[in-house]
């Protein structure tokens, strides 16, 4: 049925749902005319019920089962929030993608973003007495257009499979559920270009391997508009771009998440692989000002404080440490330029001199066993300002 000619009929709500194709913008938020597409998967706007807390999820290890929220899934800064849920959610079938978009904020010079954490919350009806059926594929794009998608679709610039989530109830009752996803260590960070002045949109999304489950709708965030795109990803017929829908902006259609990322001037830096003994976190607690402190702290991919040499230097390598040490491991500040250094601890804090404003520094942690390294943690690079 034409969407137009459901407008028009008694039995809209029941033939089409509160689910309509894009017509062409109208008013502000309103997406361009992106054809006529319908969707396949009957009414697809449901009232979704309060989430429950389900963990935090990292990808080297899995879900950590929890009904205490996380303070923050990485982060400490909150770099983009689609956080403020509506008692909506939609689902469109399984390993169908659903896009959407938003601007992020120019935080450093060069145009740069690393998310190094996200939040996000869906619903699901699939009948799951074990609370771990779900699979749930989380993806970011650099960069994309309203009511398109992203032009590199199918690739991606970040994906994450999220393996082992949990559904409904044992009888198939709609649950809904928020996940952190912690991305620091392990080299899993996504980094992202920005330019909010040229209104330059990234994208995210996802697809559900399984029926009935899909993200909890939300009130726009900054840059979100009233539309997302839909492509299929199925194995079996991989069609790709199937239209650009709306709800008429009742409730918005976003997808409730949130993005977490380093203080600004700060990235996580990785050698050109990661080894199994590039195990340890290192992470910064505020930007770096020259003439103040600048708070780190190491720990495992499970959040546990471990205490680490630290060192600091001008100067970024990629140095393998198996040859040399027999370490599963990888430099990346170099350790023979060090200026800084300092003995074994979970926590550091460091006075910034003066004549560090204006460059870049880097920093890592190595774990000591018997006058040994036994595991490295990432780099940090590290913006003076």
């Amino acid at each position: 049925m034409n969407p137009r000619s459901c407008r028009n009929s008694i039995l809209w709500a029941l033939l089409c749902g509160s689910f309509l194709v894009a017509e062409a913008r109208a008013q502000q938020n309103s997406p361009a005319d992106p054809g006529l597409q319908q969707p396949t998967h009957g009414p697809l706007k449901k009232r979704a019920v309060v989430p429950h807390y389900a963990g935090v999820y990292h990808p080297a290890t899995g879900l950590r089962r929890s009904d205490l929220r996380a303070s923050t899934a990485s982060g400490p800064e909150l770099i983009w929030n689609g956080l403020v849920r509506t008692n909506y959610y939609t689902y469109v079938g399984p390993y169908q993608e659903i896009i959407d978009e938003g601007t992020l904020t120019d935080r450093d010079p060069e145009l740069r973003e690393q998310v190094n954490g996200f939040r996000f919350v869906y619903c699901s009806e699939v009948p799951d007495p074990n609370g771990d059926l779900v699979t749930a594929n989380i993806v970011f794009y650099d960069e994309t257009a309203e009511c398109s998608g992203p032009a590199s679709w199918p690739q991606t610039s970040c994906g994450y499979r999220l393996s082992g989530l949990p559904g409904g109830d044992a009888n198939g009752n709609l649950l809904c559920w928020e996940i952190d996803v912690d991305l620091q260590g392990g080299g899993f960070e996504c980094d992202l270009t920005t330019d909010e002045h040229s209104n330059k949109l990234f994208g995210w999304g996802g697809w559900y391997e399984q029926d009935l489950t899909g993200p909890n709708l939300a009130q726009l965030g900054p840059g979100s508009r009233c539309s997302f795109t839909w492509f299929d990803r199925d194995p079996a017929t991989f069609s790709g771009f199937l239209g650009c829908y709306w709800f008429q902006c009742q409730p918005p259609e976003n997808f409730a998440m949130g993005l977490f990322g380093n203080p600004a001037g700060v990235f996580a830096v990785y050698g050109s692989e990661v080894g199994a003994d590039d195990r340890l976190v290192l992470g910064a607690v505020q930007e770096a000002v020259a003439g103040s402190s600048l708070d780190l702290w190491v720990s495992d991919l499970d959040r546990i404080p471990v205490p680490a040499a630290l060192w600091a230097s001008p100067n970024r390598v990629d140095r393998d440490l198996q040859p040399i040490l027999g370490l599963d491991a990888h430099e990346v500040a170099e350790f023979a330029s060090r200026v800084a250094e300092r003995a074994p601890a979970a926590f550091h804090s460091v006075v910034l001199p003066m004549g560090a404003a204006g460059r870049a520094w880097y920093c890592q942690a190595a774990q000591i066993t018997a006058g040994q390294a036994v595991a490295l943690s990432n780099g940090l690079e590290v913006w003076v300002r």
